[in-house]
């Protein structure tokens, strides 16, 4: 005799019960593949524009000249002021200054005497200089610095050879930090 077997309220149970987990597993599979994709998607462009923003600084900080005016300016050095937050690098020998800061998050950068940014970049959670000073005749060194300084003031301002720039910018939800060291191309003025 052929008996027809079906399946007991248990089975059915146990079945449904291992779908749902198995559903839930994939779902949660499909979200991390889209949380995935927005990150792929838009990380790039968050980290280009930290990278941007520290090129920037950089190429303006490496081609800094040496202010020779008599008044006005820290005579035969290229940055100005060098703190934590900001700085101001010389853009001619006359003592014309440019100036990086942040306020708030939108970083800018100012010219001459003006109090109205010639550029703007938004969304920069952090900028942070440090800075390198030698004394003595040793600026052609081809070792790397290992002392970093938060601010600079006063004589010592002659001696930065170097400026080690770190921007962090953040945009929906997602944050990139860049670093770059740079070498100013006219600074320390030393007679060697």
């Amino acid at each position: 005799m052929n008996k027809l077997r079906g399946l007991s309220l248990i089975e059915l149970l146990v079945t449904v019960a291992i779908l749902a987990i198995l559903s839930s597993v994939a779902f949660q599979g499909f979200l991390s593949l889209g949380a995935a994709q927005k990150t792929a998607t838009n990380l790039p462009p968050v980290q280009e524009d930290a990278l941007r923003l520290v090129t920037l600084v950089a190429d303006d900080v490496k081609d800094a000249v040496l202010c020779t005016a008599t008044t006005g300016c820290t005579t035969d050095a290229a940055v100005h002021s060098a703190a934590a937050n900001s700085m101001a690098v010389y853009v001619a020998s006359s003592g014309t200054l440019r100036t990086f800061k942040l306020t708030g998050t939108e970083f800018q950068r100012l010219e001459g005497s003006s109090t109205t940014a010639s550029l703007t970049i938004p969304n920069v959670s952090s900028l942070v200089f440090k800075y390198y000073t030698i004394t003595g005749a040793t600026y052609n060194s081809t070792s790397s610095p290992t002392t970093w300084s938060n601010s600079v003031t006063g004589a010592a301002l002659k001696e930065i050879a170097g400026v080690r720039i770190t921007a962090t910018i953040t945009r929906d939800g997602l944050t990139s930090t860049q670093t770059t060291d740079v070498r100013l191309r006219n600074s320390p003025k030393k007679t060697i």
